[in-house]
């Protein structure tokens, strides 16, 4: 058996120990994950006469397998999806302008009326914009003065490295499952 060949127990909590040891919120979110388990649905037997079978849903554990799986596909959304939903947002921002291009102007003892402001959004338009997530709700009573996240565009080779490394773990467990599974236990 060679040295680096492991169960896929070993290899989930290796998996896990790394992850918690790079980032302890994105272990907490795989965790989270693999504890909320899988769906599935169950039969009761029909008690007494007359009675129709009872289908019921509850949560089980998953497999080794199916939580290294789970945990592979929790780092795909965080590392590789999550990036390129910022990039798409980040191209829409891109193309829209900012600002009004008419304002609502109301002097007193007339009607309001639409006045152009000017051409200044439309230099805005194709250009990179900045834009934030609000961590802290306008509406919350208590300020804690939590700043803003800056969102930042991703580089597309580097989106497209991290998923082909992780497209290269998932083929190296499911060789490693494959040979487990062929493997005579004593």
């Amino acid at each position: 058996m060679p040295e680096n060949d492991c169960t896929p127990s070993q290899a989930l909590n290796l998996l896990l120990e790394k992850v918690g040891q790079a980032d302890e919120s994105l272990a907490a979110r795989v965790k989270s994950a693999l504890n909320a388990g899988k769906d599935v649905s169950q039969e009761e037997p029909a008690r007494g006469r007359g009675r129709r079978a009872r289908v019921y849903r509850k949560n089980a554990p998953y497999s080794d397998e199916e939580a290294l799986v789970v945990a592979l596909e929790v780092l795909k959304a965080h590392f590789v999806e999550l990036p390129r939903i910022v990039n798409a947002a980040a191209d829409s921002f891109r193309k829209a302008a900012v600002g009004p291009k008419r304002t609502l102007f109301q002097p007193k003892n007339e009607n309001s009326r639409w006045e152009d402001v000017g051409s200044t959004p439309d230099k805005m338009i194709d250009a990179e914009k900045t834009f934030e997530i609000e961590i802290e709700r306008e509406t919350t009573q208590s300020k804690e003065q939590v700043p803003n996240l800056k969102v930042h565009r991703y580089d597309e080779g580097d989106i497209q490295a991290v998923d082909r490394r992780l497209a290269e773990l998932r083929s190296l467990l499911n060789l490693n499952s494959e040979s487990h599974a062929n493997t005579p236990t004593t």
